[in-house]
């Protein structure tokens, strides 16, 4: 079976909105989340116990504001490698959906970046075996109920390209502190949010050898974009 854990980045006051995920199959789901873990646990890091949350990390928030800048981004430095080891063993791949506000300044905008960034994953992965089932779990959401209807009644209609029996159930959802798997999505959605509102390419460039053709997606009205979506 293949996992797709799922977050967003971006606001309505943001000109961009990003919905990201990390598609794995489910026999490297442990070894993966493991790894996170022995990263934020590490002793000469002070992560002991926290959720890998990478905005507040990023802006030190909270209990984060007394570790340096440079030990934080030690951190991120080393969750990159680990996404870009695991990818380069074959075991994840990443996926972005990057829309241009206003996707959000309604209910339905925010939804159709998850029903999006999720039947274009599913459409991925059953071009790449047919006999695969699948299932896409993502952090709570107050428009939980909305997405599991938006995804379900799309994946009725895709046809050929997606069998709805190829998703085991509407996407799930839990919160992101028990699921070191959504907080590595976060990570992806967070540098990618940085790369098109900031123009932080710092991170998301890096990143970019872990997307399959056709797994980032930028959807804008512009005709001359030039960004990574379109090379």
């Amino acid at each position: 079976m293949r996992l797709l854990f799922f977050d967003e980045s971006g606001s309505r006051t943001d000109r961009h909105f990003v919905c990201a995920g990390v598609s794995v199959q489910e026999q490297d789901v442990f070894g993966i989340a493991y790894a996170v873990d022995e990263l934020m646990n590490k002793s000469e890091w002070p992560f002991e116990g926290s959720e890998l949350h990478t905005g507040p990390l990023m802006r030190g928030r909270g209990r984060f504001r007394a570790i340096p800048v440079p030990i934080r981004m030690q951190l991120f430095e080393a969750v990159l490698g680990l996404l870009l080891r695991a990818s380069s063993a074959g075991k994840i791949t990443l996926h972005v959906v990057v829309w241009d506000n206003p996707i959000d300044v309604a209910v339905g905008g925010e939804v159709s970046g998850y029903r999006r960034l999720i039947t274009d994953w599913l459409r991925l992965a059953h071009r790449l075996d047919r006999e695969q089932a699948c299932l896409a779990v993502g952090d709570t959401t107050r428009l939980e109920r909305q997405i599991q209807k938006s995804v379900w009644r799309q994946v009725a209609t895709d046809g050929p390209s997606v069998d709805r029996s190829f998703l085991l159930t509407p996407p799930l959802f839990v919160d992101s502190r028990d699921s070191r798997m959504v907080q590595l999505a976060d990570f992806v959605a967070y540098w990618a949010y940085r790369s098109y509102e900031r123009d932080d390419n710092s991170m998301f460039t890096k990143l970019l050898p872990a997307f399959a053709l056709g797994s980032l997606r930028h959807e804008t009205s512009r005709t001359n974009c030039e960004c990574h979506a379109n090379h």
